[in-house]
C-alpha cells in the first residue's frame, strides 16, 4: 500500500517530536522502536537501511510510526518515563552546575587579564634602558 505524500511530513514531525520527548537522537528512536516492535535488538544494516529511507525518502516505517504515537500519547497522559524504554535519566543542569561554569569563565578572564597586565609591566621594565638586572 502506497503512502500518500501528505502523510509524510506529519510522520517526520512525529519522529522528531518523539525523539525530543525521550531526549535521544532520531537514530536512537529507530533503535528503540525496532526493539519495542520486534522484541530484539536490530542489526546495524537493518537499522541503517530503515533510517536511510527515512532521511532520504522521508519514509517512516510502521514500527517507528507506532512507537512515536505511543511516546506522544504517554507524554499527553503525563506517564512518559525514560526508564520504561531502558533509558537512564539525565541529570538536570541546575544552579550549581551553572555556578561552576560561570565561576570557571570568570577565573579564565581574570587569568588572561593578569597575563596582559604582567606583559605590560615587563614591557615597561625593558623600555627603561636596563635589559638585564642588576642595573647600575
Amino acid at each position: 500500500m502506497k503512502k500518500r505524500l501528505s502523510e509524510a511530513p506529519g510522520d517526520n514531525e512525529d519522529v522528531v517530536r518523539s525523539a525530543s520527548m525521550l531526549q535521544v537522537s532520531e537514530f536512537e528512536l529507530f533503535r528503540l522502536a525496532y526493539q519495542s516492535w520486534y522484541g530484539h535488538t536490530p542489526t546495524e544494516p537493518q537499522l541503517t537501511q530503515a533510517f536511510d529511507a527515512y532521511m532520504v525518502k522521508t519514509q517512516v516505517p510502521m514500527w517507528v510510526r507506532a512507537f512515536s504515537r505511543q511516546v506522544q500519547s504517554l507524554q499527553a497522559e503525563g506517564r512518559l518515563d525514560r526508564a520504561c524504554f531502558g533509558l537512564q535519566s539525565r541529570p538536570a543542569t541546575g544552579f550549581w552546575t551553572r555556578l561552576i561554569g560561570v565561576s570557571g569563565l570568570l577565573a579564565m578572564i581574570l587569568f588572561i587579564g593578569m597575563l596582559v597586565y604582567w606583559a605590560h609591566l615587563a614591557q615597561d621594565y625593558t623600555t627603561r634602558g636596563c635589559q638585564l638586572p642588576p642595573c647600575y
